[in-house]
C-alpha cells in the first residue's frame, strides 16, 4: 500500500508562544530562528518505509539558540536535532524521519519545537 504525507512544523507557533511566556518569567535571552521552509510534502510513499527529510534553519538573532526539545505528533514521526547551542549566524538542521508503518491515505504530521525563541 501507499500513503501520502505532508510534514508541518506548524506546532512551532504554539511551542514558541509557550516558551516565550516561560522566558518572560525567567528573563532568559531570546533568540531568533528562520527556517528555510516550514513544511515538506513527501508525496506518495510506501507502507513500512523510512522517509527522512532535513529542515534547515539559521539563528538570525544575537544570542545562542537553544532547542530544548523537538517531538513528533506520533511515534511514526521522529525528529533529531542539535543538542548544543546554535550560535548567532550559524545554521543547523532538524532531521525528521517519517515511518508510516501500516498507515494508509493522506497523512499530516507535525513536529513541535521548543526553543528560546520569540
Amino acid at each position: 500500500m501507499i500513503t501520502r504525507l505532508n510534514m508541518f512544523l506548524a506546532s512551532w507557533l504554539l511551542a514558541t508562544v509557550l516558551v516565550a511566556q516561560d522566558h518572560q518569567a525567567t528573563r532568559r535571552p531570546i533568540a531568533t530562528i528562520q527556517f528555510e521552509k516550514m513544511e515538506h510534502d513527501f508525496g506518495v510513499i510506501l507502507q513500512d518505509s523510512r522517509n527522512p527529510h532535513v529542515f534547515t534553519f539559521k539563528n538570525t538573532g544575537t544570542v545562542p539558540l537553544i532547542i530544548e526539545s523537538a517531538t513528533g505528533s506520533c511515534g511514526c514521526t521522529v525528529p533529531d536535532y542539535a543538542k548544543h547551542p546554535i550560535q548567532p549566524g550559524e545554521e543547523s538542521e532538524i532531521e525528521v524521519v517519517y515511518s508510516p508503518g501500516k498507515q494508509e491515505g493522506h497523512q499530516e504530521k507535525t513536529v513541535t519545537v521548543i526553543a528560546n525563541t520569540k
